[in-house]
C-alpha cells in the first residue's frame, strides 16, 4: 500500500531484472551482485511501507495538534452563554431588564422590597429576552430564576 502511486507502473520479470542488474555491474567493471534481486525488491517494499506508515502517523499527529486548542477553548462544550443582564431601562412605569438568555421561569421572577413584600414580574418577552417589573419606588432585590433552578440576584436602586 503506497500513498504516492504512479499512474503508469512498468512491470518486469524478477529474473530479467536480475540479469539486467548483473550486466550493468559487469559493464561497469564491478563485482557481481551477491544479494538476490527478489530480496532487494522486498527491502524496497518494506522501506515503502515504513515511509507510508510514517506519513500516516505524521498526518494524524498534525491533525491532533491542530485540533487540541479546540478542547481547551473556554466556550467549548457549553450549550448556553453566561446568564447575565445585558442592559436595563425605565419604560413608562415599568423596569425592563434585558437578559443574555431566555430560559427563565416567569413564575419565580420577583423583587423584594425592604419590608419583605414580593412583587412578581409583569411579563417576559422571549423574542428579546426582556423581563418587565413594575417600577419600584425604593431599593429592591430582584431575583430572576432560570429553568435549571439557578438564580440571578440583582440590587436595583432608583435614581430619585
Amino acid at each position: 500500500m503506497s500513498l504516492f502511486k504512479k499512474k503508469n507502473e512498468f512491470k518486469m520479470d524478477v529474473k530479467a531484472a536480475d540479469r539486467i542488474l548483473q550486466n550493468v555491474f559487469e559493464d561497469a567493471g564491478e563485482k557481481p551482485n551477491t544479494v538476490p534481486f527478489d530480496k532487494i525488491l522486498l527491502r524496497c517494499k518494506y522501506n515503502g511501507m515504513a515511509y507510508d506508515i510514517c506519513i500516516m502517523v505524521t498526518v494524524v499527529l498534525l491533525a491532533m495538534t491542530l485540533m487540541l486548542p479546540i478542547k481547551f477553548y473556554p466556550g467549548f462544550g457549553k450549550q448556553n452563554p453566561e446568564f447575565k443582564v445585558e442592559f436595563h431601562e425605565q419604560y413608562g412605569d415599568e423596569l425592563l431588564i434585558s437578559l443574555s438568555r431566555g430560559d427563565i421561569k416567569l413564575t419565580d421572577c420577583y423583587f423584594v422590597d425592604a419590608d419583605g413584600n414580593k412583587t412578581y414580574a409583569n411579563y417576559f418577552n422571549s423574542l428579546g429576552f426582556c423581563i418587565s417589573f413594575p417600577m419600584p419606588d425604593e431599593e429592591v432585590n430582584i431575583i430572576i430564576t432560570e429553568e435549571s433552578g439557578k438564580q440571578l440576584h440583582l440590587l436595583f436602586t432608583p435614581l430619585d
